[in-house]
This record gives C-alpha cells, sequence and structure tokens, in this order.
C-alpha cells in the first residue's frame, strides 16, 4: 500500500500537459489527456505547484486560484481582469494592461482597427479562416474590457467590428460548404 501511495506521489509530482492546462486555463483548453481523478487530487496538485503556475501566468491568475483560492468558478479571461480587479489584487496592473495593449487602452487612436469596420475592408485584407476567428475573439475581449471600463464609444467600436467579422465568418463557412451539403438545405 505504501508503494502505491509514493507512486502516486511521485506520479503527482510532475503536472501532465492537460493537468497544468486545467490549473492555468481551466477547463476551456482543447488538450487532451488525463486531467484529474478529483477535487482532491485537483487541489493538491495545486497547493503543491502553486509557485510555478502563479509565475507562469505573469500578472494574470491561473484558473486553479480562482477555483482553490477564491471558491469561484473558472471565469472568462475578461472576468478573472474584473474580479481581481475589485478584490484589490489587481488595481497597479490596469495601467499595465492598457500601455502593453492599444486595443484595450482607452486613449487609442481612432484609426485602430478601422481595416476591419466592414466586411468589405475585413474581405479586403483577405485573411485565412482561424485569423479572423482569433480576432473575433481577441475585440470580444476588448469590448467586454471598455464596457468594464466604462467607455461607452469603444464598446460600440467594437461591436460594430464584431458584427462585421461574423458576417465574413458566417459567409465564409458558405463558402467553404461542399455543394452536397448546399443543396440538401
Amino acid at each position: 500500500m505504501k508503494l502505491f501511495a509514493r507512486r502516486r506521489h511521485e506520479r503527482q509530482s510532475k503536472l501532465s500537459d492537460r493537468q497544468t492546462a486545467l490549473l492555468l486555463y481551466g477547463e476551456s483548453m482543447a488538450q487532451s489527456g488525463r486531467g484529474f481523478m478529483d477535487l482532491a487530487e485537483e487541489e493538491a496538485s495545486w497547493t503543491e505547484h502553486r509557485s510555478e503556475l502563479l509565475a507562469a501566468t505573469g500578472f494574470a491568475r491561473p484558473a486553479g486560484y480562482f477555483r482553490h483560492e477564491l471558491c469561484a468558478d473558472t471565469p472568462k479571461w475578461i472576468c478573472n481582469a474584473e474580479k481581481l480587479f475589485r478584490s484589490g489584487l489587481f488595481a497597479d496592473r490596469i495601467d499595465w494592461i492598457e500601455r502593453l495593449s492599444i486595443t484595450m487602452s482607452g486613449d487609442q487612436d481612432p484609426d485602430v482597427h478601422s481595416d476591419f469596420e466592414t466586411p468589405e475592408s475585413i474581405l479586403a485584407l483577405n485573411l485565412p479562416y482561424p485569423n479572423l476567428e482569433a480576432l473575433l475573439r481577441e475585440l470580444g475581449h476588448a469590448q467586454a474590457w471598455h464596457a468594464f471600463r466604462g467607455r461607452p464609444a469603444l464598446v460600440e467600436k467594437y461591436s460594430r467590428i464584431g458584427a462585421a467579422l461574423r458576417q465574413v465568418l458566417r459567409e465564409s463557412l458558405i463558402l467553404l460548404k461542399p455543394k452536397e451539403s448546399l443543396n440538401a438545405n
């Protein structure tokens, strides 16, 4: 029995890629492989690897922090920032984030992302579908960030751009479907 316990502890001392992803990002990552047997194993791994996981995320907090220290569901990225800010743990980083990312900045130039304001201008860029999806997610975060920071003009701007991106993505999906599936509907 002690041999089994020792081996289990040895296995637990190094996290698998899946376990690391669960503790850093929560359930949203598309990693495969074994996670944790139960919540107790996950919490023990969080406790054992807390320092390295916090260091890996820089200024942010990993999903394990919310789950095991704040006893909260793992929120989406923007909710992480808001929850940390409201808890007083993040207030000194807001300016840093806005200096680091022009998209998150409240005093951004009006021309930032102007190439994405209409479906025609987006199509003219000839970007691959995955890049457009990633941009839509990023600008969705920006829209939520500016809503959180009380900037209605930027919320409206990123809402318009998001609508244009969604339209292009929808139309791209129709073009990518095989002809037989189009005829079936």
